[in-house]
Parts: structure tokens; C-alpha cells; sequence
């Protein structure tokens, strides 16, 4: 993970976390991060349990509700259901939950979704 601060804003990049590991969180939210991007969860993979999903599920809400920005991407976004898991994180945490392309104002293209 990469922790940048930019004097009055901290931003985390958090490549490939998938959300799932607890500590790993943690570790994000101890460094008080304004803007983290991350991937989400693998939803798409049927080896994915639902114990899995419920624990990406939480560290998301979790983390979504300490930060004023979480933008989640990559493994998420291939398949629809990662869009609608997305859209219903941001209204489950009532926070700015959005993927890059919102981010940056830009159309969203769900190429492999």
C-alpha cells in the first residue's frame, strides 16, 4: 500500500487488497486517509464464498464510513453485480462510495462487466 500526504489531504492507494483481511483496514484507517482507492472484492469468482463477501462487505462499510472518499475498482467492476455492489455500499454507508471513472466525472465503461 502506498500512503501519500499532501499537507492537508491523505491519500492511500491500496492496490489489490480486495477487502477482505481485517488488519489490513486497520492499517488503512490508522494512517487517517481523506481518499483511499482500492479494488474490491472478487465477486465475480464462484470460489468467492459468502463468508468472503459478507467480510469484504464489512471492512467496505467500515472503511467507507471513516473516510470522506472510498473509490473502489478493478476486481469489483467485472461483472454487474459488482455495480450494484458498489451503488448499494454508497447508500448503505451514506458516504462519497464511488468507482474511478465517477471520480474523475467520466462515463462510466464497464468493459468486462
Amino acid at each position: 500500500m502506498t500512503r501519500i500526504d499532501m499537507g492537508s489531504r491523505i491519500f492511500v492507494h491500496a492496490s489489490d487488497i480486495q477487502l477482505l483481511d481485517a488488519e489490513t483496514i486497520d492499517k488503512i484507517l490508522e494512517w487517517q486517509p481523506d481518499i483511499v482507492l482500492t479494488s474490491g472484492p472478487p465477486i465475480y469468482l464462484r470460489s468467492h464464498s459468502y463468508v468472503q463477501q459478507r467480510q469484504a462487505w464489512d471492512n467496505a462499510l467500515r472503511l467507507a464510513q471513516n473516510l470522506d472518499i472510498l473509490i473502489l475498482d478493478h476486481h469489483l467492476l467485472r461483472c454487474r453485480q459488482g455495480i450494484r455492489w458498489l451503488d448499494s455500499l454508497r447508500e448503505a454507508s451514506g458516504r462519497r462510495v464511488c468507482c474511478s471513472a465517477d471520480f474523475m466525472g467520466r462515463p462510466r465503461l464497464f468493459l468486462e462487466a
